[in-house]
């Protein structure tokens, strides 16, 4: 990459642009079709972007976006290696993570909606080589993770005809998904909706299902929690607190694409709303859709089920799919498989999505290969940068080295790179929250005009940057006692890549810490238009009772 080409250090000390560049997302922006608004500035991070998500498509990939091989597939994972009770405690305290770094990055992106929003706000209130390190790695982050849900939607393939090869299912699913990301942002949002809705609807069905099953409502076996209270298989806390550690990673990889919701900022119609609005209901989505499913699956599923990891530690069976085979209907197993495959290629659909938002910016930024920003800053007629798309579904090739070295082992490590890289992606999101609220007051504006504040500041933020460091660094103790080197660099590697593309930027740029009185609070800042609400009030009257009550109710879940 030719960093040296990247413009000032006046310039790097906002993470690559300067500060005069584009001030207000509403003064640059011009209506497409009548629908969508295009931001029409070119130094702009959002240059040439449409503005067309609305708030239902926000709303449903905010809980929807983020299920997909975590959930479905490595929950089994975690079941058999901490027993129900450790798989329950390790998915809560990460819960409660997700819940504070959802608020602190719901406050930056609403004020400054651009695209990759929180990758780039590294860059502009912690250190822009902190910013280059973050954006790089995640994006790398996001092509592993992108291969592991074309390795897992193989696997799953697998359940019905196991004849067909991984890399060949592979090639088919990736194919797929390229073409899903070629038409402009609303039909992705349509496509998303509808593959978020399916997987919401799935989960809730599961649940009542499963305490019909549980209950011995349903194939005459009463389940109840004998799991919980079994010493079978290490009990239901499986190596204590130890057993919690070991599966940590495997919880932060279940919830870890939240945070790609608000890389859609810089497409949303209303961030103002859309944003806050999505940010808010995140606690009731991982208690419904995340603790009580987990819980469930440990009534049903004992930790000593072989389907769960097979010996070498990779994913065999989705705990889902066993869970439902015990309704003692034959189809209801294959058709739960075929939903966990649609969720699958939404989670992968979402992965392709940030991944070339993310090298968009990197690239508008200055901190990309020179040489190539013409190139990949280049949109097609419905604001798709289809370069950046290209690049990043190549990168996701790696899963055709499933065909050498085995899918189930290369998933395993996958999801060990990524749950890692997740955490450094967090930390960087809560204290860079933190340093963005001590500058705006610091530069003397009202918290007041903070179109959404974060409550628990600065507690919240600094207590959850503190717990994502330390699990960083303890979450790979079990690799040194005996020293084990491919769990050490399953464990470590993302962290070393990091401190790499740090220390890189950072000597070949001569970058320093941004100062609150110097922070960029203004570039690409979101003024709504003042008549906004009484637009939607007018709206709002006109909208039948029963259909507002529909809305209200799916709303406060969804």
């Amino acid at each position: 990459m030719d960093l040296k080409d990247t413009g000032n250090s006046g310039d790097l000390e906002f993470g690559g642009y300067s500060k005069e560049q584009h001030i207000s997302t509403l003064e640059n922006v011009e209506i497409f079709d009548n629908q969508d608004v295009v931001e029409k500035d070119p130094n702009s991070l959002n240059a040439g972007l449409q503005r067309g998500l609305k708030d239902r498509h926000m709303s449903m990939i905010a809980i929807g976006g983020s299920i997909g091989t975590g959930l479905f597939l490595s929950s089994g994972a975690t079941i058999s290696q901490a027993g129900p009770g450790g798989a329950l405690v390790a998915w809560s305290l990460i819960g409660l993570l997700v819940y504070a770094v959802s608020q602190a990055m719901g406050e930056m992106a609403t004020a400054i909606p651009v695209a990759s929003s929180w990758t780039v706000f590294a860059g502009r209130f912690i250190d822009p080589s902190i910013g280059f390190a973050v954006s790089w790695s995640y994006w790398f982050n996001i092509i592993t993770g992108l291969a592991s849900e074309l390795i897992a939607a193989a696997n799953v393939v697998a359940y019905w005809n196991d004849s067909i090869p991984t890399w060949a299912m592979s090639i088919v699913f990736w194919v797929v998904l390229l073409l899903l990301n070629m038409p402009g942002i609303a039909v992705y949002g349509e496509i998303e909706y509808w593959f978020c809705l399916i997987k919401v609807i799935t989960i809730i069905v599961f649940i009542i299902i499963s305490i019909c099953v549980i209950s011995g409502g349903i194939g005459g076996v009463v389940y109840g929690v004998k799991y919980f209270g079994s010493d079978v298989g290490g009990g239901p806390f499986k190596d204590g607190f130890v057993g919690v550690l070991n599966v940590l990673i495997n919880a932060v990889f279940s919830y870890g694409g939240f945070q790609n919701m608000t890389l859609l900022a810089g497409e949303a119609k209303d961030p103002h709303k859309t944003i806050p609005k999505a940010v808010n209901k995140v606690w009731i989505r991982i208690l419904l859709f995340y603790i009580v499913s987990i819980f469930c699956m440990c009534c049903l599923v004992s930790q000593t089920d072989p389907r769960l990891l097979s010996p070498d530690h990779s994913v065999v069976e989705s705990p889902f799919t066993i869970a439902f085979q015990k309704t003692g209907v034959s189809a209801a197993a294959s058709i739960l498989n075929a939903v966990i495959l649609t969720s699958i290629l939404s989670a992968g659909n979402s992965n392709m999505y940030s991944g070339s938002r993310i090298l968009l910016s990197l690239v508008r930024s200055d901190m990309g290969p020179s040489f190539a920003k013409k190139y990949i800053t280049l949109t097609n007629r419905w604001g798709v940068p289809y370069v950046a798309v290209f690049l990043t579904s190549i990168g996701s090739c790696v899963c055709f080295v499933t065909g050498i070295v085995g899918n189930g082992v290369v998933l395993t490590w996958l999801i060990a790179l990524s749950g890692v890289t997740t955490m450094i992606a967090w930390a960087s999101i809560t204290f860079g929250a933190y340093r963005f609220r001590r500058a705006w007051s610091a530069q003397g504006r009202s918290q007041s005009e903070l179109l959404y504040r974060a409550p628990g500041y600065p507690y919240m933020h600094i207590a959850s940057t503190a717990l994502n460091i330390i699990m960083l660094f303890i979450q790979g103790w079990s690799s040194f006692s005996p020293f084990n080197v491919s769990s050490f660099f399953s464990a470590y590697v993302s962290v070393l890549f990091f401190v790499i593309l740090f220390a890189y930027h950072k000597i070949a740029n001569k970058t320093k810490w941004v100062k609150l009185s110097e922070m960029d609070l203004d570039t690409d800042y979101f003024h709504p238009p003042p008549d906004q609400d009484d637009l939607d009030d007018t709206e709002r009257n006109n909208v039948p009772k029963w259909r507002a009550w529909m809305t209200k109710v799916s709303g406060w879940i969804m």
